[in-house]
């Protein structure tokens, strides 16, 4: 019972590792797609990085979003 228990606890702690990186490869993924936007369309000015909600410990904020246009080559 002893070995098993211990399969069990390491398949556990095995799934738990698993969801942690999926859960961090998707902010991963989310953070370079708002990266990718603010480059796009310019948004680096028009970001607001004072503390919005220091209750949620938000540091930034878009203030204003205006699209340009892409010209791709």
């Amino acid at each position: 019972p002893e070995k098993e228990l211990n399969d069990l606890q390491t398949r556990l702690n095995m799934n738990i590792i698993k969801v942690n990186c999926e859960i961090r490869t998707g902010y991963e993924g989310m953070a370079e797609r708002f990266g990718l936007m603010v480059r796009m369309y310019g948004l680096k000015e028009k970001i607001n990085y004072q503390p919005t909600n220091p209750e949620l410990n938000i540091n930034y904020a878009i203030t204003e979003f205006v699209s340009c246009d892409i010209k791709y080559r």
